[in-house]
């Protein structure tokens, strides 16, 4: 999981995928779905 979610960032997939709330990011909802469905994608391929 953590190198499906490196390879997202070395994309640059993550570019506009948080939230600022008082000094912190948070990843907003397209965010948090974007890792599981690169997370099934690798199932589906190894299946």
């Amino acid at each position: 999981m953590y190198e499906i979610v490196f390879c997202l960032f070395i994309q640059r997939k993550y570019r506009m995928t948080f939230d600022r709330v008082e000094e912190t990011y948070y990843l907003n909802k397209e965010g948090e779905q974007l890792p599981i469905s690169e997370y099934n994608k690798e199932l589906e391929v190894k299946l």
